[in-house]
């Protein structure tokens, strides 16, 4: 393992500890002589989440996800940063971007649909747990979660009218 990885790695745990400013320091020292390093701006990016400074962690999570297209936890990231600033769509489309390139991936698929459902989106999360049972056949869990998705929707229709 080479310095950068194990400085990585000490900025992963000082952000898992709360050590925000020493994590920063670190990454940012890591930043000067490694400006298009993914891992070192997506750490940047988690800081800047953790730190609510939206406006940079989008920024940041954005450019780590574009050095990194096929990297799922910077597309994870970017998706609830776009999500804590209000764009439901944006997070969704790039979670949706991951999942459709990872199709057997279940992990990705739940967290779409739990976004989806978050942003009162019941078709899109269905849609994302269809696409993965679609793939990897049936999965106690998936098939939970829509039983979850269904009950939120009839739950959310008025009730009949009786007359």
């Amino acid at each position: 393992m080479d310095s950068i990885e194990q400085e990585i790695i000490l900025g992963k745990v000082e952000i898992q500890e709360g050590k925000f400013e020493e994590a920063s320091l670190r990454f940012k020292q890591l930043l000067g002589t490694h400006p298009n390093n993914a891992e070192v701006i997506h750490g940047l990016a988690v800081i800047a989440t953790q730190t609510n400074d939206l406006e940079n962690a989008v920024a940041l999570a954005n450019k780590a996800a574009q050095l990194d297209d096929s990297n799922i936890e910077f597309a994870n990231t970017l998706s609830i940063v776009r999500f804590m600033t209000g764009d439901k769509g944006g997070a969704i489309d790039a979670l949706t971007k991951i999942a459709n390139d990872n199709p057997g991936d279940k992990e990705v698929h739940i967290s779409l649909a739990e976004l989806a459902g978050a942003a009162n989106m019941p078709e899109a999360a269905y849609n994302a747990l269809e696409r993965h049972l679609n793939h990897a056949g049936a999965d106690e869990q998936v098939l939970d979660i829509i039983g979850q998705i269904f009950n939120n929707v009839l739950a959310d229709q008025p009730a009949p009218d009786p007359s």
